[in-house]
């Protein structure tokens, strides 16, 4: 067994997941990557509860132990409530909300062994109405509510559960939606106190802090990490 801590970061094949898998590594943990294709450790769909399974096993097998998790993967999805059909809906249920649950579930008893930590990848479409993003905002609103839930029953089994709402991160999935028109670019940074969009470094370096011993009394919480977009009053 690895004396260094060991993490599991989903949806780590592009943008923020990437970014948060970087950090991790960078300040010397052990990182079960994951993503859809390419050359992580762990490919799958979350949508498929082996996908959950997989991932803590490879933790176990390769580490011996795992100390965090970064519930990361997600979609995206723009469209008029008026507009959205049932599978819309199951779509980003399943992929933002359930498999979050399914990881965590299937992570506990790790985690338990040495008082973990988890991260669930928010956004501020939980708490503001944002165009057409009716059912994403809904989901991402259940899934802090799913991470003040667990939080306060893992408290006693010394696991934290925190989550971060990111601001317009420039990913690459961000650049595409500006190009196609899903985005106006100059109208969140007149929205943006900072003036800028996010960098994706400046969301995992946040998701660390939430994993490390740095946050020890620090559970059940959403920290908004955007520039000041949601305090905006002009």
């Amino acid at each position: 067994m690895s004396d260094r801590l060991a993490a599991i970061v989903t949806g780590s094949s592009s943008g923020i997941g990437r970014a948060c898998a970087a950090e991790l590594a960078r300040c010397g943990w052990d990182v079960v990557t994951h993503g859809l294709e390419g050359a992580e450790t762990v490919t799958g769909d979350m949508a498929d509860p082996a996908t959950a399974t997989a991932l803590v096993a490879a933790a176990e097998q390769r580490f011996g132990r795992l100390d965090g998790v970064v519930s990361n993967a997600g979609a995206g999805l723009t469209k008029p409530f008026a507009d959205l059909d049932d599978e819309n809906w199951r779509q980003l249920y399943e992929v933002h909300l359930a498999a979050a649950a399914r990881l965590l579930r299937a992570a506990r008893p790790l985690l338990a062994v040495r008082g973990g930590a988890v991260v669930a990848m928010s956004s501020l479409a939980a708490g503001h109405a944002l165009d057409g993003r009716a059912a994403y905002g809904a989901v991402k609103a259940g899934l802090e509510g799913l991470v003040r839930q667990v939080a306060a029953e893992w408290a006693p089994q010394g696991i934290r559960v925190n989550a971060v709402a990111p601001g317009t991160i420039r990913t690459p999935l961000v650049e595409r939606n500006f190009a196609r028109g899903l985005l106006d670019e100059q109208a969140v940074l007149s929205r943006t106190p900072m003036g800028r969009l996010g960098d994706p470094g400046e969301i995992a370096t946040v998701v660390r802090f939430l994993l490390s011993a740095d946050s020890s009394y620090v559970t059940g919480q959403t920290l908004a990490v955007d520039g000041g977009w949601s305090i905006f009053g002009g």
